[in-house]
Protein backbone atom coordinates (compact mmCIF):
# COMPACT_ATOMS: atom_id res chain seq x y z
CA UNK A 1 0.00 0.00 0.00
CA UNK A 2 1.51 3.14 -1.08
CA UNK A 3 1.75 5.94 1.47
CA UNK A 4 1.99 9.80 1.67
CA UNK A 5 5.37 10.76 3.23
CA UNK A 6 6.45 14.26 3.92
CA UNK A 7 10.09 14.62 5.13
CA UNK A 8 11.34 17.79 4.44
CA UNK A 9 11.06 19.08 1.12
CA UNK A 10 10.92 15.33 -0.04
CA UNK A 11 6.90 14.89 -0.76
CA UNK A 12 5.68 11.64 -2.28
CA UNK A 13 4.00 8.43 -2.57
CA UNK A 14 5.56 5.51 -1.75
CA UNK A 15 5.60 1.97 -0.43
CA UNK A 16 8.42 1.62 1.96
CA UNK A 17 10.97 -1.29 0.99
CA UNK A 18 12.81 -3.20 3.48
CA UNK A 19 16.93 -2.16 2.17
CA UNK A 20 18.83 -4.90 0.48
CA UNK A 21 22.48 -5.46 -0.35
CA UNK A 22 21.56 -5.01 -4.00
CA UNK A 23 19.97 -1.45 -3.02
CA UNK A 24 22.40 -0.23 -0.91
CA UNK A 25 25.01 -1.02 -3.42
CA UNK A 26 23.21 0.59 -6.39
CA UNK A 27 22.19 4.03 -4.29
CA UNK A 28 26.10 4.18 -2.67
CA UNK A 29 27.44 4.51 -6.16
CA UNK A 30 24.92 7.30 -7.07
CA UNK A 31 25.67 9.11 -3.96
CA UNK A 32 29.20 9.10 -4.06
CA UNK A 33 29.05 10.33 -7.40
CA UNK A 34 27.69 13.58 -5.33
CA UNK A 35 31.05 15.93 -5.41
CA UNK A 36 30.71 16.72 -1.83
CA UNK A 37 30.78 13.11 -0.36
CA UNK A 38 34.37 13.88 -0.92
CA UNK A 39 34.84 16.13 2.02
CA UNK A 40 33.63 13.51 4.48
CA UNK A 41 33.99 10.12 6.41
CA UNK A 42 31.10 8.36 5.92
CA UNK A 43 30.23 5.57 7.87
CA UNK A 44 27.10 2.47 7.75
CA UNK A 45 25.66 2.36 11.35
CA UNK A 46 23.02 0.92 12.97
CA UNK A 47 20.42 -1.93 12.08
CA UNK A 48 21.27 -2.13 8.11
CA UNK A 49 25.28 -3.13 9.23
CA UNK A 50 23.54 -5.22 12.27
CA UNK A 51 21.35 -7.09 9.39
CA UNK A 52 24.37 -7.37 7.29
CA UNK A 53 26.55 -8.81 10.44
CA UNK A 54 23.55 -12.02 10.69
CA UNK A 55 22.51 -9.51 14.24
CA UNK A 56 19.25 -8.40 12.68
CA UNK A 57 16.85 -10.47 10.51
CA UNK A 58 14.87 -6.87 9.62
CA UNK A 59 15.51 -3.69 9.40
CA UNK A 60 13.18 -0.46 7.70
CA UNK A 61 16.18 1.94 6.74
CA UNK A 62 19.91 2.40 6.07
CA UNK A 63 21.37 5.16 9.02
CA UNK A 64 24.24 6.29 7.44
CA UNK A 65 26.70 9.01 9.65
CA UNK A 66 29.05 12.20 8.00
CA UNK A 67 31.69 13.08 9.84
CA UNK A 68 33.46 16.07 8.81
CA UNK A 69 33.76 19.53 8.72
CA UNK A 70 30.69 21.77 9.72
CA UNK A 71 29.97 23.50 6.17
CA UNK A 72 26.00 23.42 6.24
CA UNK A 73 26.07 23.73 2.19
CA UNK A 74 27.64 20.63 1.95
CA UNK A 75 26.08 18.84 4.53
CA UNK A 76 22.37 20.15 3.19
CA UNK A 77 22.90 18.90 -0.33
CA UNK A 78 24.32 15.33 0.94
CA UNK A 79 21.51 14.78 3.39
CA UNK A 80 18.89 16.18 0.94
CA UNK A 81 20.14 14.22 -2.19
CA UNK A 82 21.30 10.97 -0.46
CA UNK A 83 17.62 10.92 1.30
CA UNK A 84 15.58 11.21 -1.99
CA UNK A 85 17.83 9.09 -4.08
CA UNK A 86 16.95 6.35 -1.59
CA UNK A 87 13.46 7.42 -1.46
CA UNK A 88 12.55 8.40 -4.91
CA UNK A 89 14.37 5.60 -6.89
CA UNK A 90 14.36 2.92 -4.70
CA UNK A 91 11.43 3.61 -1.88
CA UNK A 92 14.20 3.02 0.80
CA UNK A 93 15.05 5.38 3.62
CA UNK A 94 18.76 6.10 4.33
CA UNK A 95 18.74 8.05 7.33
CA UNK A 96 21.52 10.12 7.12
CA UNK A 97 22.84 12.40 9.47
CA UNK A 98 26.16 14.48 9.84
CA UNK A 99 27.24 14.86 13.12
CA UNK A 100 30.46 16.22 15.02
CA UNK A 101 32.21 12.86 15.85
CA UNK A 102 31.42 9.54 15.70
CA UNK A 103 29.16 7.93 18.38
CA UNK A 104 30.63 5.01 20.19
CA UNK A 105 28.07 2.02 19.46
CA UNK A 106 30.13 -0.20 22.18
CA UNK A 107 30.13 2.36 25.31
CA UNK A 108 26.99 2.83 27.59
CA UNK A 109 28.43 6.12 28.51
CA UNK A 110 26.13 8.93 27.57
CA UNK A 111 27.22 11.45 25.61
CA UNK A 112 25.54 14.76 23.69
CA UNK A 113 26.74 14.68 19.87
CA UNK A 114 25.68 18.01 17.57
CA UNK A 115 23.90 16.65 14.62
CA UNK A 116 22.13 17.94 11.54
CA UNK A 117 19.15 16.10 9.24
CA UNK A 118 16.95 16.83 6.57
CA UNK A 119 14.19 17.61 9.01
CA UNK A 120 11.99 17.67 12.24
CA UNK A 121 9.55 15.71 11.46
CA UNK A 122 7.82 12.51 9.63
CA UNK A 123 4.64 12.80 8.12
CA UNK A 124 3.19 10.15 6.43
CA UNK A 125 -0.90 10.71 5.63
CA UNK A 126 -1.24 13.54 6.64
CA UNK A 127 0.33 12.76 10.43
CA UNK A 128 3.49 12.94 12.20
CA UNK A 129 4.86 9.91 12.59
CA UNK A 130 8.30 11.42 14.11
CA UNK A 131 9.60 14.63 15.26
CA UNK A 132 12.27 16.10 16.83
CA UNK A 133 10.82 19.10 18.99
CA UNK A 134 13.94 20.24 19.99
CA UNK A 135 15.60 20.42 16.61
CA UNK A 136 15.76 23.83 15.30
CA UNK A 137 15.66 25.08 11.92
CA UNK A 138 19.07 26.10 10.22
CA UNK A 139 18.51 25.98 6.00
CA UNK A 140 15.48 25.33 4.06
CA UNK A 141 16.68 21.34 4.07
CA UNK A 142 18.53 21.08 7.44
CA UNK A 143 17.82 21.00 10.61
CA UNK A 144 20.61 21.20 13.96
CA UNK A 145 19.70 18.46 16.29
CA UNK A 146 21.57 17.71 20.02
CA UNK A 147 21.56 14.10 20.19
CA UNK A 148 22.64 11.55 23.04
CA UNK A 149 24.35 8.49 22.09
CA UNK A 150 23.43 5.81 23.36
CA UNK A 151 19.55 6.49 22.89
CA UNK A 152 17.48 5.08 25.59
CA UNK A 153 16.56 1.69 22.92
CA UNK A 154 20.31 1.38 22.57
CA UNK A 155 20.98 1.83 26.65
CA UNK A 156 18.07 -1.24 26.81
CA UNK A 157 19.45 -3.41 24.16
CA UNK A 158 23.05 -3.37 25.45
CA UNK A 159 22.08 -4.36 28.89
CA UNK A 160 20.07 -6.92 27.77
CA UNK A 161 23.44 -8.15 25.98
CA UNK A 162 23.12 -6.92 22.42
CA UNK A 163 26.57 -5.52 20.87
CA UNK A 164 26.26 -3.34 18.23
CA UNK A 165 28.03 -3.52 15.20
CA UNK A 166 31.07 -1.28 15.10
CA UNK A 167 30.60 1.35 12.53
CA UNK A 168 32.33 1.18 9.00
CA UNK A 169 33.31 3.36 7.32
CA UNK A 170 32.53 3.37 3.34
CA UNK A 171 34.02 5.56 1.47
CA UNK A 172 37.67 4.58 1.11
Amino acid sequence: MKKKLKYGNIELDLKFKPPTIEVYEKWKREFFSIEESKKFDIYLVGGFLDKMNGKKKYTPDVDIILVGKEDVDDIEKLVYEGTRIGLEKYQVFFDIFWLDRLPDYTNSDVVKINGYLLSNKWIINGEIKKEFKAARQVRENLWNHQMTFPSYKQKKLMKEGFEYSKPIIINI
